[in-house]
C-alpha cells in the first residue's frame, strides 16, 4: 500500500519500491528465469531416430530440402568409420602426436577467449585436469581414419563438403546459443552430447536481443537464462537431440542449437557442408543402394578461397528468395532490397538480374544459380559489395551489439604452447557441474515410425 503522510518525495519512493518488488516477485514466476537454457518450458520431443543413413535423394530430399534432424543411433559400430575403433589416447599420441592442434580455453563457450596452438601430445597430456577443449580441422594425414556417410556421395552433395573437424574434451563443455550457415554431419566417437535445438524459422526471436550477428550467436549465459534480457524466449519450442557413443547427428543449415557434453571423455568428428540447394540426379552414376562409405582422404575438399565468394554471395540471394518457386524481377528486387543495407538502385538490380539470367527468359532457375560466377557483379557493378556490407563503425559499436571484426575469437592469433611449457594456469581440478534435463518427451524413433516432428508442427 502506498502512503501519503510524509509528502510527494515518500510517496514517489515507495511507488518505485512498489513495481521494483512487484517486478521482481513476477520475474520468480517466470519459468525458465535464471535456470539452463530448456527449463522454460518441455520440448516438443526428440528428433527423428534412424537405423541408418538415408540414400543421398532421401537424405536431400526428406532432410536437407525439409529443414528436418535426425539421430542415426550407434552407426559407427558397423566397423565402417576406422577413427571410432583407432582413435584412442594411446592411437592419436603415438601416430599423430607431432601433429599441433587448435586449443580453446574454458569448458563454458567464450568466443573472446584465449586460444592456443599445442602438438597433440601436449594436449592428451593435459586435457584430463585442464579447462581446454580441441576445435581442430583435421590433418591430412588422419583422413585416411575418417569415412564419409553414402549420404554424402553424390548428387553434388560430396562437392559440398567444405571441411571436417575433430572436436575433443574431457567432458562438462558448454557451447553458447548458435546457428552454422552450413549443413552438419556430427559422429559422436565418445561420450555423450545433449542439444537444445530451435527451428531455423525461430530467428526473429532468438535474433531480437542481445544477437551478435558477426559469429551468429546469441549472449543469452545458458546456464542462467535472464528472461528479462531475452523476454523472445520465455517460450518459445525447442527440440531435444541426445547422442550416445556410436551416433552420427543431422544438424540442418541455420537451425540454432546449444550442446552440452557431459563428465567423461568427449570426442567427436563433424562434416560440415555448404548448404545444397538442388540435387543433381545425373551426378548420381551408380544405384544408390549399393554405395559405401568413402575414406576421406580420398575426397578433395575445396579451400577458404574457393568457397568464400560465389557460394556466399548465392547463398545470400537464396536466403532472400528461400520460398520462391520461380524468380522473376519484380520478386528479386523487392526480395535483394529488403537484405541491403542501404538502397539499391534499379540499373545495379537489373545488371544482377542479368548475370544470373544465363537463358535471358526473365525467369530465375536453380540451376543458373548454382552455374553462375557471381565475381562478375563484383567487377560490373562498382558499388555491389556496399550494398550488402555495413562498414559504418557506429553501427559496429552501436545498439545491436555488433562486434568489431578484430575482436572476435575467429581472428584472434592462437598463442603457440609447445611440450615443456608450463600450462599450469589451464589446470582445473574442480569437477563440472553435471547437467540433466531429464526430459520426459524424449522418444526413440525408427525408420518404420512416424517421425514425431509430424506429431507437433515445428
Amino acid at each position: 500500500m502506498v502512503v501519503f503522510t510524509d509528502g510527494k518525495f515518500n510517496f514517489v519512493y515507495s511507488l518505485l519500491s512498489y513495481f521494483t518488488f512487484f517486478a521482481l516477485t513476477v520475474s520468480e514466476y517466470v519459468p525458465g528465469h535464471l535456470k539452463p537454457l530448456g527449463h522454460h518450458r518441455k520440448s516438443l520431443g526428440g528428433v527423428t531416430i534412424l537405423k541408418e543413413f538415408p540414400s543421398p535423394t532421401d537424405f536431400y530430399e526428406n532432410y536437407i530440402a525439409k529443414s528436418e534432424p535426425f539421430v542415426v543411433k550407434g552407426v559407427l559400430e558397423n566397423g565402417q568409420f576406422p577413427a571410432y575403433k583407432l582413435w584412442t589416447d594411446q592411437y592419436l599420441e603415438e601416430k599423430y602426436g607431432r601433429i599441433y592442434v587448435d586449443v580453446e580455453g574454458g569448458k563454458k563457450e567464450d568466443r573472446n577467449a584465449q586460444a592456443y596452438a599445442m602438438p597433440m601430445s601436449k594436449f592428451l597430456q593435459i586435457y584430463n585436469q585442464s579447462n581446454v577443449y580441441m576445435v581442430y580441422d583435421v590433418a591430412k594425414e588422419m583422413k585416411a581414419d575418417i569415412t564419409i556417410p553414402i549420404s554424402l556421395q553424390c548428387g553434388g552433395l560430396e562437392k559440398a563438403i567444405k571441411s571436417v573437424i575433430m572436436w575433443f574434451s574431457s567432458g562438462g563443455t558448454r557451447s553458447v546459443l548458435h546457428n552454422d550457415g552450413l549443413d552438419n554431419i556430427n559422429c559422436l566417437l565418445d561420450g555423450n552430447k545433449d542439444l537444445i535445438m530451435f527451428h531455423k524459422k525461430y530467428k526473429p526471436e532468438i535474433e531480437a536481443d542481445h544477437f551478435m550477428q558477426y559469429g551468429s550467436y546469441s549472449k543469452v549465459d545458458v546456464e542462467a537464462v535472464d528472461m528479462e534480457k531475452f523476454p523472445k524466449l520465455r517460450d518459445l519450442p525447442w527440440y531435444m537431440a541426445n547422442i550416445t557413443k556410436g551416433d552420427c547427428l543431422f544438424i540442418p543449415y541455420q537451425w540454432y542449437h546449444q550442446v552440452y557434453s557431459h563428465s567423461g571423455r568427449n570426442l567427436a568428428v563433424n562434416i560440415w557442408s555448404n548448404h545444397l540447394r538442388w540435387f543433381d540426379k545425373t551426378a548420381c552414376k551408380e544405384s544408390e543402394d549399393k554405395l559405401k562409405p568413402k575414406s576421406l582422404k580420398n575426397i578433395e575438399l575445396k579451400n577458404e578461397e574457393e568457397f568464400s565468394l560465389d557460394d556466399e554471395v548465392r547463398d545470400m540471394f537464396l536466403d532472400a528468395l528461400d520460398d520462391l518457386k520461380t524468380v522473376n524481377f519484380e520478386d528479386f528486387a523487392v526480395r535483394i532490397r529488403k537484405i541491403a543495407v542501404k538502397e539499391v538502385p534499379d540499373d545495379a538490380l537489373i545488371k544482377m538480374f542479368d548475370i544470373i539470367d544465363n537463358d535471358k527468359n526473365g525467369i530465375l532457375t536453380m540451376d543458373e544459380f548454382h552455374t553462375c560466377d557471381f565475381s562478375e557483379m563484383f567487377e560490373q557493378i562498382p558499388d555491389f559489395e556496399s550494398f550488402f556490407t555495413n562498414n559504418d563503425q557506429d553501427a559496429l559499436d552501436g545498439k545491436n551489439d555488433q562486434e568489431l571484426p578484430g575482436n572476435d575469437y575467429y581472428n584472434q592469433q592462437p598463442m603457440l604452447v609447445e611440450m615443456e611449457d608450463d600450462v599450469s594456469f589451464l589446470l582445473n581440478p574442480k569437477k563440472p557441474q553435471e547437467i540433466t534435463l531429464n526430459d520426459e518427451n524424449i522418444q526413440e524413433e525408427t525408420n518404420d515410425q512416424i517421425r514425431n516432428t509430424g506429431k507437433e508442427e515445428l
